[in-house]
């Protein structure tokens, strides 16, 4: 007997794990990683169906218990684990069904084993899901493009003129926690028959790490139908499987059946890059090589450059070769697959090439070596900085090859190359002449050596002084490099002197001074020629002097002389700051001025500034001018002696002259001494009697500088009030 509400599942997960990055519309299956595989016995007890999975049932179908080999009954929103459709004993038609797996067993049904089970489901009157399966957490990557497919039968057999509820099932995929829809895969109505269907579909998983599986019966009975008639499912190899790439190589020297038989010693194979980037945003090869298909060698690093040249002159003539690629999303993958074997899964996920054959079918001899010069000059030397290397190449260069190293594949990128830093630099360079026989000759190294410049610092670069004191003044060259580098001094091509330190003699005059720098080991270029300044001036001076000190408006002439010159140069006089006399000093000779040009009263100055070059003088007279039109009288006061302002005074407390006196002074029962600068500015006024009195070189607190001062004195005794004036030098 068998009921006539039921279902049959057969369920047999295959989980395939890769990660890609980009929307594909079908999946082309190279090889399945197979992850979990699950086969229903019916000689084992399953107590639930988290037990057939391996995984979590949130929801499902109440599962009966299996008796003897008959007579159970699988009523409606139940599930049952058999052999085959009659082992429940309600189901006794012929063909009896089996699973849609297996490899052994009964060959009229299908070459099964005898104990591949699956599971019995009598669909319930009401649509909904069979069951809610939480796949294994890891099963399926994030981020990765699945293949999913399912069989599914419709355990009922047509028998005229009865007629049956066709079955309708729909396959979903949910991403959780969110519980987004991935897939909705509907099978259809499935008329009553004895074969097997096949249904699936490709889905993203996005960035979900946990999945979920809903098997979905659609029918849904008529108000009041407690029973269909029916309804009736079998499902087996529900298959989640990652969608591979396959990655293929090609080559355009190949034959009809994909082997490269060649002469030429360079053979080119390129990949199916376009395919492959649907799965890898940037695809990495690696092509392997072998000899025997079971050791496998890099044949270079992994290159994201999808063509490959390989060159055959090392493999043995006649030899067959075998390559394969590997193609992956970063190096890393490629580089782990190439190293174990395996193709790589999610993050790692990787694909390999069939294998190519490719041999060598001629004897080579290599070519004739370049015959080079090498280059050495300085830095700078050649406009530009930037040298060509084939021009160093004088024979054998019918076609040249710069290589970076002795050995490695890794070329120059140009062949014109910088010069314009010191250094030494390798090159290497072979010859390939034409002809299929001819391979590439031995490398030949080119050395391209730039040698730097000595290098060193000046202390200064200008010495532009007044000879006013004798001190040394030389120029001093430091941290030479080479430590051991010679230095010439020139005066244009005189040859001043050598080392590192030139001093200059003390000698008035100007010039320049050329640095010529030399290297006796020959490793270092002479440096650009430096060159230094200087520019000497012999100092100026002369004493200057007025007589007579005291004048009368309209009465009295002054002659104003500069004595005692010393040195040449351009001369000025200023009277109150007005030039009155100008010309050029000779050594020895005096100046002389001669002034009646009186008209207001008080101290007039008179200035006279020689300038040689770098060398300049300053100094200074002054006469006192009063509006008496008498004579004037002398100056006899009735003192024992007259008064004596010193000539000068030396402030620097050596005990000597270091305070400025007026002997005598203390005789006069009023006095008054104003001491002046050579801007008529006032620094001391002092009024006293019977005192005596002295001044030690300051003003306001403040040493002043050396340099002629101007006095007035006036002194009372009785009714008569008389001036004297003068000047003396301070000097520290």
């Amino acid at each position: 007997m068998f009921h006539k509400k039921y279902c049959l599942l057969t369920i047999n997960i295959v989980l395939i794990v890769f990660s890609t990055s980009a929307q594909i519309n079908n999946c082309t299956l190279q090889k399945n990683v197979l992850v979990e595989d699950f086969t229903f016995y019916s000689d084992k007890e399953y107590t639930s169906l988290d037990n057939i999975l391996g995984g979590q049932i949130e929801t499902s179908y109440i599962k009966n218990s299996k008796g003897a080999s008959e007579g159970v009954n699988v009523t409606d929103g139940h599930c049952l684990v058999v052999t085959n459709g009659a082992e429940g004993g309600w189901w006794n038609k012929n063909p009896i069904r089996y699973g849609n797996t297996g490899n052994s067993g009964a060959s009229e049904y299908g070459g099964f084993p005898a104990k591949d089970g699956f599971l019995v489901v009598n669909c319930d009157v009401h649509k909904g899901d069979m069951f809610t399966y939480i796949l294994p957490q890891g099963s399926i990557c994030s981020d990765s493009y699945y293949s999913f497919t399912a069989d599914i039968t419709n355990m009922n057999i047509a028998e005229p003129p009865k007629v049956r509820v066709p079955i309708n099932v729909s396959f979903i995929v949910l991403g959780l926690p969110d519980e987004v829809e991935l897939m909705n895969v509907n099978t259809g109505n499935i008329a009553e028959t004895n074969k097997w269907h096949n249904c699936g579909g490709t889905f993203f998983s996005k960035g979900y790490k946990k999945f979920k599986l809903i098997i979905r019966n659609n029918y849904e009975a008529a108000q009041g139908e407690t029973v269909v008639s029916g309804n009736d499912v079998g499902i087996d190899n529900i298959i989640f499987s990652q969608c591979m790439p396959e990655a293929k190589m090609f080559s355009d020297d190949a034959d009809i059946n994909g082997e490269v038989n060649i002469c030429e010693p360079i053979t080119e194979v390129y990949f199916n890059d376009s395919e492959l980037k649907s799965f890898f945003s940037k695809p990495y090869y690696l092509l392997q090589t072998s000899k025997d298909g079971t050791n496998w060698n890099n044949y270079e690093s992994a290159t994201t450059s999808s063509r490959i040249s390989i060159n055959l002159i090392n493999q043995l003539n006649k030899t067959p070769y075998l390559y394969r690629v590997w193609a992956g999303g970063s190096i890393e993958a490629v580089s782990s697959s190439a190293q174990s074997g395996t193709p790589g899964e999610c993050e790692m996920l990787t694909t390999v090439s069939k294998t190519m054959t490719i041999t060598r079918s001629c004897e080579y001899t290599k070519s004739e070596a370049p015959e080079v010069d090498n280059f050495e000059e300085c830095a700078g030397e050649t406009a530009g900085g930037k040298l060509n290397l084939t021009t160093l190449v004088k024979a054998h260069k019918e076609k040249l090859t710069w290589y970076k190293a002795a050995s490695g594949d890794e070329k120059l990128e140009s062949v014109t190359v910088d010069i314009s830093q010191p250094g030494v630099y390798h090159y290497y360079v072979t010859n390939t002449e034409p002809g299929y026989s001819k391979i590439e000759s031995d490398r030949v190294e080119v050395t391209v050596t730039i040698k730097g410049h000595i290098q060193y610092s000046l202390d200064k670069t200008l010495i532009s002084e007044c000879m006013q004191d004798e001190h040394e003044r030389s120029f001093n060259i430091q941290n030479p490099v080479p430590s051991d580098a010679t230095f010439e001094w020139y005066n244009g091509t005189t040859l001043l002197g050598s080392g590192l330190k030139y001093t200059l003699e003390n000698k008035e005059g100007s010039g320049t001074i050329t640095i010529k720098a030399t290297d006796a080991s020959g490793n270092f270029c002479a440096t650009p020629y430096k060159k230094v300044q200087y520019s000497l001036s012999s100092p100026v001076s002369a004493e200057l002097k007025a007589a007579p000190l005291a004048v009368y408006i309209g009465k009295t002439e002054v002659t104003v002389t500069a004595s005692n010159v010393e040195g040449a140069g351009k001369y000025t006089l200023y009277k109150d700051d007005n030039e009155v006399l100008s010309g050029t000093s000779q050594e020895g000779k005096d100046i002389i001025f001669k002034d009646k040009d009186f008209t207001t009263e008080g101290m007039l100055a008179y200035k006279l500034s020689i300038v040689n070059g770098l060398c300049s003088f300053d100094t200074y007279t002054a006469v006192n001018v009063l509006k008496d039109s008498s004579e004037p009288e002398p100056f006899t006061p009735d003192c024992p002696h007259p008064i004596e302002p010193m000539v000068f005074v030396t402030p620097n407390a050596d005990g000597l002259n270091d305070l400025w006196q007026v002997k005598h002074i203390e005789c006069y029962s009023y006095y008054s001494v104003e001491i002046y600068d050579r801007y008529h500015k006032c620094l001391l006024l002092v009024k006293d009697s019977y005192n005596p009195f002295s001044w030690d070189g300051t003003y306001n607190g403040h040493k002043l500088p050396n340099g002629d001062y101007w006095y007035i004195i006036t002194v009372q005794e009785g009714d008569i009030r008389k001036q004297r004036s003068g000047h003396f030098i301070l000097k520290k």
